[in-house]
């Protein structure tokens, strides 16, 4: 048997975690468990596995990241001095916020070492990963993407029913980002598209992490009616209203390594816009120009307006999902958490 203390093993606001362990754990001898101090310092488990440690990082003040920074890596350093094994999911490979430029290049440089294996969400995540941290070579590495989320969430209303429900006209234009809101997603620019185009509406949806961020959000929409925020929790039984709702689920950002809310758009039925960026580049080529289109250079209102005319009526087909279906990736990550715990 396999021993997984896995940080986190359940997300609160992401299926994902849950996902995955549910079909790694299905029908095997390896056991996940969900990380605590207590059972991190007892060593009952053979691979800690760890999600998001770049959160260390996203404090303001100074003394406290690095507080968390030092808290972590001694951590790793106990766990290492009894043998056991690390393993991280690459979900970023930088931090989100750059509050602290020379602790983090600190940081990655004494963390990765730390690792017994790496999984990363793309080939693309991975090469970046290796470009970016030459240390990261040496470490064993596994790519397996992002599964769907069909089923994850209830999918029950109708894209009438769901725009009945939230006030919006059977024949409007809408575009959507949902997700967890922060600054470096620029979902600004979406409020200014519906700003140039009153016949193109906006929904921002999700759980601002910075109070700033959402203040401006609130006073750009202001008394803009074809912008609708919604920035709060949202329950898992109405992510559907807003994805059922929309045309094109809009990612306006500069950079980003993987898109857990693009996965959750494609298992909707749908499609995305998405910048020109290698991880999307590869979703294209594997879903297709229909479900993933590309814009170059910076979001506008003629980019999104240019979407809508290419695309007329768009269409909600079904989805291939082979080889992004759980029970095909599990394998593979129960693998490579066995082939870590041997080694």
């Amino acid at each position: 048997m396999v021993r997984i203390l896995a940080k986190p093993k359940a997300g609160n606001r992401n299926a994902f975690n849950g996902l995955l362990y549910s079909a790694v754990e299905r029908g095997s001898d390896v056991e996940v468990r969900e990380w605590t101090p207590a059972r991190m310092l007892l060593l009952s488990y053979d691979v800690l596995h760890l999600h998001w440690p770049d959160n260390v990082l996203s404090e303001r003040r100074w003394i406290r990241a690095a507080a968390k920074v030092a808290m972590l890596l001694m951590a790793l350093a106990w766990v290492r001095a009894w043998g056991k094994k690390v393993v991280w999911t690459a979900h970023n490979i930088t931090s989100h916020y750059h509050f602290h430029p020379a602790m983090e290049r600190v940081f990655w440089r004494l963390f990765i070492p730390s690792l017994s294996g790496i999984i990363c969400l793309s080939e693309e995540s991975l090469a970046e990963l290796r470009a970016l941290r030459k240390e990261a070579a040496k470490v064993p590495s596994l790519v397996a993407p992002h599964g769907t989320y069909r089923g994850a969430y209830p999918n029950t209303v109708s894209r009438a029913e769901a725009r009945e429900r939230l006030g919006l006209d059977a024949d409007a234009r809408v575009i959507l980002n949902l997700g967890i809101l922060r600054s470096h997603k620029k979902l600004e620019r979406l409020i200014e598209v519906g700003r140039e185009r009153a016949d193109i509406s906006a929904l921002i949806v999700g759980m601002a992490r910075e109070a700033g961020y959402e203040r401006r959000l609130r006073e750009l929409a202001g008394p803009l009616g074809n912008v609708h925020l919604r920035l709060e929790f949202v329950p898992d039984d109405e992510l559907q209203y807003y994805l059922n709702a929309a045309d094109v689920f809009v990612l306006p950002y500069d950079e980003i390594t993987n898109s857990g809310s693009a996965l959750l758009a494609l298992s909707f039925g749908l499609p995305i816009l998405a910048p020109d960026l290698p991880y999307f580049r590869a979703l294209r080529e594997r879903f297709g120009t229909g479900w993933v289109a590309l814009y170059e250079g910076e979001l506008d209102a003629d980019r999104v307006s240019d979407h809508f005319s290419d695309n007329g009526t768009i269409r909600r087909e079904e989805i291939d999902w082979d080889g992004y279906e759980w029970a095909d990736i599990a394998p593979r990550v129960r693998g490579f958490f066995e082939d870590v715990a041997a080694r």
